[in-house]
């Protein structure tokens, strides 16, 4: 039987190469079956989000970000908490592919959340 593949965009709210959430997305692709295919997308290169910037045009960055949600099925987050909060990188993230308002990426695809 051919699939269409199952694509998860894996997105993880620390900057750190080493770090255990971004272990745990790649533990994630090793498992998944062959049907799915997990791609990795680096937040960190998304410039802070402003109106100012964001009324010019989404800079390229950003536009790649959101054409790898709307190629994606799911989109699943693991990250830390920092102070009781989403890191920064990540609640920047958020606030970028969340705009325009009215066409926002949640109304697609639900993300799934992995807190460590």
């Amino acid at each position: 039987m051919d699939r269409k593949p199952f694509r998860i965009l894996a997105v993880t709210g620390s900057l750190r190469q080493g770090s255990y959430n971004r272990g745990l997305l790649r533990a994630a692709e090793e498992v998944a079956p062959e049907w799915v295919e997990v791609r990795f997308f680096d937040i960190g290169q998304l410039p802070f989000f402003n109106e100012d910037i964001e009324a010019a045009g989404d800079p390229e960055p950003v536009r790649r970000f959101k054409d790898a949600i709307a190629a994606s099925n799911a989109v699943l987050v693991a990250t830390p908490e920092y102070n009781g909060a989403v890191p920064g990188v990540l609640s920047n993230a958020i606030n970028w592919a969340s705009r325009p308002s009215g066409r926002c990426w949640r109304r697609r695809c639900p993300p799934s959340r992995i807190w460590m």
